[in-house]
């Protein structure tokens, strides 16, 4: 898919080609969360199904699309905190949106 990185700062830096080079704007649903906590509670298997709204560069174009897939991944817990030991994205569905869609401009704000 988008890559493999092992380690924060591979992580950081990949993500960060990612969302400059490939991946623009996304909206991220995600639903149908499954934990399989283990016997023990310091680790724990997930997983999560998500539904996409992005603009993704192709070639020379920015295009809309909607996309479907689910994250598998290895948690731990360090410390108190839920940790990812591994986080892997895999797609189902891409398909070009005609849309046009408006982006409203400004900053997310938490309803009082």
């Amino acid at each position: 898919g988008m890559g493999r990185f092992e380690g924060i700062e591979a992580v950081v830096d990949g993500l960060a080609k990612i969302a400059r080079d490939a991946v623009l704007w996304a909206f991220h649903s995600p639903g149908g969360p499954r934990i399989l906590l283990a016997e023990d509670a310091r680790s724990a298997k997930v997983f999560w199904w998500v539904w996409v709204a992005a603009r993704v560069e192709d070639g020379a174009a920015e295009v809309p699309v909607l996309a479907a897939g689910h994250y598998n991944a290895d948690m731990v817990a360090e410390s108190g905190v839920w940790k990812f030991r591994r986080l892997h994205f895999e797609p189902k569905l891409r398909t070009p949106f005609d849309g046009p869609w408006t982006e409203i401009a400004g900053n997310f704000e938490w309803p009082e």
